[in-house]
């Protein structure tokens, strides 16, 4: 699992989401893929394969990915 770094400029660029109007498709995309797709849009998207912090899933996680099924890259 990846984490999202970003500058503060991007997250002016990227429109609110109204939850109650957009849910079926909020549950499905986790909040740093969809800055994700905005930066690419704006500017880059670089990778940083180091592991700089530790990350776990549990059955209780508010974002979801329980909905995909992951494949390798």
């Amino acid at each position: 699992w990846l984490s999202c770094r970003f500058y503060h400029a991007l997250l002016e660029m990227v429109p609110s989401v109204d939850i109650d109007k957009d849910y079926l498709y909020i549950e499905k995309l986790a909040h740093d893929s969809y800055f994700a797709k905005f930066a690419l849009e704006y500017g880059k998207v670089l990778f940083c394969p180091e592991q700089l912090v530790l990350y776990r899933r549990h059955g209780h996680n508010v974002t979801t990915s329980h909905h995909f099924k992951l494949s390798p890259l």
